[in-house]
């Protein structure tokens, strides 16, 4: 297999201007998939395009397929080029190269299968056989057979859908040994041009380290099966702590996860992206209290004559861990700052380039302007006061108390709280929602949250004149009875493929691609 380093990035534990903290996190954003994760975990990232071998290629498990590879060391220097001796890995593949690739074809139908039936994944945790109808989707080539499937777990991302799981290959029937199991994320793009591996070593105490001296082969053979299910059950109910790494550093890993198309997803680009790597404290999470809101400009200039907002040209920022972005008037920006006991300055700000209107314009500039001198600010009464030279910006919280929802039917605003679900599916023969168990979806100013059923989710949504498309959907892991997983996966996909909404009669309905979600205010 032919294979060219792209990038190898040691990653320093340095403090992000936001504030000095104790901790950090890093983010990388490559050719449009991008993750973020706990340093902890590794100190080393390198990022490699992989050509691929010829589909004729006689070796071992069979030719591999060319992709984009993230490999991340545990705190240890890179291991020998071989694709299972390194820590963790994250290959992305061009979906549509699995063709030629009889074995990665079959993996890609298996995955499309499983996330459009949604079957109980239990089945193949149950199963104690590696056939092609037991085992789980899983790439690249591993040149063994899946000797047991534990923890699985439908997981959508809004951008990426998959599966996620634990399991441990073997060439022989023998004892499982704590060295040797794999936490896997296998998924695909929502544009269905990306297949995403994501592969990683873990350790647990919870089995031996060393096969037994005293073992009886064939004693042991003969209660296998029994054996797999003991060993299943043992881990499907360990702590996520029982694993290093942690499966809970893991699942946030996975959770990150990202993608963005950027022009046809069948096209080469000749010039290979830059990949974009940050470092982010994560110990103080309200920021000092500007975290978890978006601030919407109210007036800005001399406190004792403020100059009001323009209402067509609305000016927000956000402040995350990984910096300030947000609407500048015209253009988008996005940069970095720093707080401390009511101080704030912020670093260099990049923005788009588009031209608008002189008042948008003039605007604009004032406010980037005035980030860029800013001294102070206070927060009060969910407003925001950044003080700079002589004047002063004021930006109002989308947490601030907003209007009750009211009828606005066949379309109008967006019907702000939370509305519990009623039912579900064809509008001529709706599927009652569950009684007891809850499903319900909160509209604020800075997204949507709420109950699927099982989990709890969030995400964004747009809205114009009766029109609504949600995205970016991301929930907790936690499995439940099967017709709980039924019913938060047909909401949780109903929502994702949202189209338009009214509310008639205190009643919200949400038309989607096959159906209508039916809810009541809760």
């Amino acid at each position: 297999m032919k294979f060219r380093l792209f990038a190898l990035l040691a990653l320093a534990l340095c403090a992000f201007p936001a504030l000095a903290q104790e901790s950090v996190t890093h983010a990388v954003t490559f050719d449009g998939f991008g993750f973020s994760y706990d340093p902890s975990m590794a100190a080393t990232l390198n990022i490699t395009d992989i050509a691929g071998d010829p589909t004729d290629l006689e070796q071992p498990g069979g030719p591999q397929v060319a992709h984009t590879q993230f490999t991340l060391y545990y705190n240890q220097p890179p291991a020998p080029e071989n694709i299972f001796d390194t820590s963790a890995t994250i290959r992305v593949y061009r979906a549509a190269e699995f063709a030629n690739y009889e074995f990665f074809s079959v993996q890609l139908q298996a995955l499309q299968t499983l996330l459009a039936d949604r079957p109980d994944l239990t089945t193949y945790t149950e199963s104690t056989l590696a056939t092609e109808e037991s085992t789980l989707p899983f790439v690249p080539i591993f040149p063994a057979g899946q000797a047991m499937r534990a923890r699985a777990s439908y997981v959508d991302l809004g951008s990426i859908s998959g599966i996620s799981y634990i399991t441990l290959y073997r060439q022989d029937v023998s004892p499982f040994l704590g060295h040797e199991f794999l936490y896997t994320f296998q998924g695909i793009t929502s544009d269905g041009a990306r297949y995403v591996s994501a592969v990683f070593w873990i350790t647990t105490d919870l089995f031996p380290a060393e096969y037994p001296e005293d073992l009886d082969y064939e004693a042991f053979s003969a209660e296998y099966e029994q054996y797999v299910r003991e060993s299943v059950a043992t881990i499907n109910n360990a702590s996520p702590d029982d694993f290093a790494p942690s499966l809970n550093t893991l699942d946030a890993l996975i959770g990150s996860f990202t993608y963005g198309v950027s022009g046809s997803p069948d096209e080469t680009p000749v010039d290979q992206p830059t990949p974009e790597v940050t470092a982010t404290p994560i110990g103080d999470v309200t920021l000092g209290g500007l975290a978890g809101a978006t601030w919407t400009l109210l007036n800005y200039g001399s406190p004792d004559n403020p100059q009001p907002a323009l209402e067509a040209a609305p000016v927000t920022m956000t402040f995350t861990p990984e910096g300030v972005s947000g609407n500048a008037s015209c253009n988008q920006f996005s940069g970095s700052f720093q707080y401390d006991s009511g101080t704030l300055t912020f670093g260099e700000l990049i923005t788009t380039r588009m031209a608008c209107g002189d008042d948008v314009m003039a605007q604009e500039a004032a406010v980037l302007n005035a980030l860029a001198s800013s001294t102070s600010y206070t927060i009060e009464n969910d407003q925001l006061h950044i003080l700079y030279g002589e004047g002063v910006l004021s930006l109002l919280s989308s947490n601030a108390p907003a209007p009750a929802p009211t009828d606005t039917a066949g379309g109008g605003e967006i019907p702000l709280g939370t509305w519990a679900l009623v039912s579900y599916g064809s509008p001529n023969n709706p599927q009652p929602a569950l009684a007891d168990v809850p499903a319900n979806l909160t509209f604020t100013a800075e997204g949507i949250n709420g109950q699927g059923s099982c989990n709890q989710y969030s995400g964004a949504y747009q809205y114009d004149n009766g029109t609504l498309t949600i995205s970016n959907v991301i929930s907790t892991l936690m499995a439940c009875e099967q017709p709980i997983m039924d019913q938060e996966s047909a909401f949780l996909g109903a929502l994702q493929t949202a189209t338009t909404f009214q509310v008639n009669n205190g009643q919200l309905q949400i038309s989607y691609s096959g159906g209508v979600l039916t809810f009541n205010a809760a």
